[in-house]
């Protein structure tokens, strides 16, 4: 049902996007404040949990604002955009952060991150026909939950390539503004592995090459 209509086919794939973030910072984000912020794992549980209060906050907070400022597909590009924001944030943590800033992104983490079901699942309510609401949305909401599945495989993958958390939550996160995101975070990927990767050094000065021939120089 919703393979064969377009619009509700694309909120489809991007609410399993937005999943596989959301499933990913809730399983690995104490594992990195303990490891890479190092902190204790009673202060990380701490801030782990003011996440979880952000997305108390955000599901009636988005809902509110769907109803009186934002329609939802407006809004929910709008929350892809700043999971990807919060996925740059995220690929920075270090011992360097203040408390306060890791107590305040891991709220509005948990706001985007966990927010937007409802508005979602009540946008595909809308739009379906009447007669189908109840296919659709138990078809999506069965969709969306492949982010179960592959945000904590995805992310253990990206680790175990790059070496790194910080590009595993930068490619992931970035994955929620879609596609030409998701190209731009492989490259910064690309770029960083580089540094000490000779091989994909040379791949992607190739790469970039060839992008940079293809650019007319007296463009019409």
């Amino acid at each position: 049902l919703m393979i064969r209509r377009p619009p509700r086919s694309t909120l489809s794939s991007s609410s399993a996007a937005s999943d596989v973030y959301k499933r990913q910072i809730f399983t690995f984000y104490v594992v990195v404040l303990v490891q890479q912020v190092n902190l204790d794992p009673v202060t990380a549980g701490t801030v782990f949990s003011i996440m979880h209060v952000g997305g108390i906050v955000g599901r009636p907070l988005l809902g509110w604002i769907s109803d009186k400022i934002l329609p939802a597909v407006p809004l929910l590009s709008l929350v892809g955009f700043a999971i990807f924001l919060c996925g740059l944030a995220l690929a920075t943590l270090s011992a360097d952060w203040p408390y306060l800033l890791l107590c305040a992104l891991s709220f509005v983490a948990g706001v985007v991150a966990a927010g937007w079901n409802g508005v979602y699942i009540s946008e595909i309510a809308r739009v379906m026909p009447s007669a189908d609401v109840g296919r659709a949305t138990g078809g999506v909401s069965a969709f969306t939950f492949l982010g179960v599945v592959i945000g904590p495989a995805a992310f253990t993958t990206i680790v175990g390539f790059s070496g790194s958390y910080s590009i595993a939550f930068l490619v992931v996160g970035t994955v929620a503004i879609g596609e030409d995101g998701a190209i731009n975070a492989g490259l910064y990927a690309a770029s960083i592995i580089a540094t000490y990767d000779n091989n994909v050094k040379k791949t992607l000065l190739n790469w970039r090459k060839k992008q940079t021939s293809k650019v007319k120089k007296k463009p019409k």
